[in-house]
């Protein structure tokens, strides 16, 4: 994920995210959130960004691809 008026790229480490969750970048809360699909509540996971941007999720090397 990028922050992007303070020139960083952050990466987030996380282990068993449930499949059909959801996560975004809020600009307006400078805040990387999960979102509760049933109630549309957001939840920080991560504050004080400062223009959160862009997230790119990717498996671990070591992870077994075969259940998809």
């Amino acid at each position: 994920m990028t922050d992007t008026n303070n020139n960083r790229v952050l990466k987030i480490d996380a282990e068993d995210l449930p499949k059909g969750s959801l996560y975004a970048c809020v600009g307006s809360l400078n805040e990387f959130t999960s979102v509760d699909l049933k109630t549309g509540k957001v939840t920080a996971l991560i504050s004080g960004l400062n223009g959160p941007h862009g997230i790119l999720f990717l498996p671990n090397a070591d992870d077994d691809n075969s259940e998809e």
